[in-house]
């Protein structure tokens, strides 16, 4: 089985944006530090997670992966722990009836004006 550091090592290849087969968009990848124990259980405090969750944030805090940089179209933005409880609380709020007690909202659509660039 694959883990998480193995999965996101491949990720590290992709720093400088290169251009996929067959397409014309430019992709890359940004992971950043760890979190650390601490980090992870004060943003979610008296939450138990999944632990390939807590290893994924225990790997790159936050990360950026395989966004176009030119046009904002393609990507995952992989939130940090606080980041995530803030956004899951938001999710709960707003859409009860899509969420359960036990859903984390980790990750979402990188926003086109933080991450694309022209030239």
């Amino acid at each position: 089985m694959t883990t998480v550091q193995q999965a996101l090592d491949g990720c590290a290849d992709w720093k400088e944006p290169r251009v996929v087969a067959g397409t014309v968009f430019r992709l890359s990848c940004r992971l950043s530090a760890p979190a650390g124990r601490a980090e992870i259980a004060g943003a979610w405090r008296g939450r138990s997670l999944p632990p390939d969750l807590v290893d994924l944030w225990q790997t790159c805090r936050e990360a950026d992966l395989f966004v176009d940089i030119d046009y904002g179209q393609w990507g995952l933005r992989l939130l940090s722990p606080a980041a995530s409880r803030a956004r899951t609380a938001l999710e709960q709020v707003q859409r009860p009836g899509d969420f359960g007690p036990g859903d984390i909202v980790v990750g979402g659509v990188p926003r086109r004006s933080r991450l694309a660039r022209r030239g």
